[in-house]
């Protein structure tokens, strides 16, 4: 994939950067425009595509092994991949998606369930772009952030916590280019809808839909 942009010396990080997805493309992308890669995974085992793709263009990859949804090990990680690699100036955030034992009928939905959705595809965003943005917005040097959301955030049968989220990391993503733009950090969001991926192939909404 060819690329203009021009990221010679700056570090990138991408929460959710292996799994052969959207992460990993996001990871050959960066790379390939001459980024430094942070990847934060749960698995480490994961992410070493993404590091060998990431190598491939010289780049230097440092991982970070981390419950995104665990705020204090997300903050380590961030801390972590910083040491490596120094300041993060582009982050992406792809980790999120919904399980098959996600999707439920709205009047039955369990909260617990439904807090867990939240915290995996909106709360550790919000913290992982407040982390990143901050010391730029502090310094006055640039940055940019893109947030994966999905068109699910306009209402999907069985995934209303998950729609929600997605929801919710609009209206943030929104409110965030709007503080910021004008300080140096862009901040954009891409909300695609199926993607082929390994887990994508793991369920079936329609089957769900129909059960």
């Amino acid at each position: 994939m060819a690329t203009t942009i021009d990221l010679q010396g700056r570090t990138a990080l991408v929460v959710g950067g292996g799994g052969g997805g959207i992460g990993t493309a996001m990871v050959e992308a960066l790379a390939q425009a001459g980024a430094d890669i942070g990847i934060i995974t749960f698995v480490a085992e994961h992410a070493a595509d993404s590091q060998r793709r990431a190598e491939a263009f010289g780049r230097r990859c440092a991982i970070a092994v981390a419950d995104v949804t665990d705020e204090s090990a997300l903050m380590r990680a961030i801390d972590d991949i910083t040491r490596s690699l120094g300041r993060v100036r582009h982050l992406v955030n792809v980790v999120g998606g919904a399980l098959v034992d996600d999707w439920h009928r709205t009047a039955e939905y369990d909260l617990d369930a439904f807090d867990r959705i939240i915290a995996r595809n909106l709360r550790y965003a919000v913290a992982s772009c407040r982390e990143v943005a901050r010391p730029l917005l502090e310094e006055g040097a640039p940055g940019s952030i893109v947030n994966i959301s999905s068109i699910a955030a306009r209402g999907t049968p069985l995934l209303a916590a998950y729609g929600a989220a997605k929801a919710g990391l609009e209206s943030f993503s929104r409110t965030m280019a709007l503080e910021w733009g004008a300080r140096g950090v862009r901040v954009n969001l891409v909300a695609p809808g199926t993607i082929k991926t390994p887990r994508a192939g793991q369920a079936d909404l329609a089957d769900a839909a129909a059960a």
